[in-house]
């Protein structure tokens, strides 16, 4: 099962996405696909529903994996440790599916 988000995750929209996740965590999926492609900005309280959301997908034996993360969010994911909890494969070199420059 894959949700697709899309905007800002932040804590005017932290409760509405919890909700969503809630409602797909109720139907039981053995995988479940975060599709992060469209999110542009993700604050703390938004890392905290993932976060959270995995580890109850966990406990319940469901698959976590979160793709489409932008470069500047995966640098948060870093920096927090949790590329592990929201099942997040390490990209190839190179591979860059935002087309950005990393020129850092």
């Amino acid at each position: 099962m894959t949700l697709f988000v899309a905007g800002e995750i932040d804590m005017l929209s932290a409760v509405p996405f919890s909700r969503s996740l809630d409602v797909l965590m109720a139907m039981r999926p053995e995988m479940l696909c975060i599709d992060m492609t469209d999110v542009t900005f993700c604050d703390s309280t938004g890392f905290r529903v993932l976060v959270k959301t995995a580890a109850l997908a966990r406990e319940r034996g469901c698959e976590v994996v979160t793709r489409g993360v932008r470069p500047g969010l995966m640098r948060v994911v870093d920096i927090l440790g949790v590329q592990v909890v929201l099942g997040i494969a390490p990209s190839p070199p190179g591979d860059d599916p935002q087309g950005a420059q990393s020129g850092l």
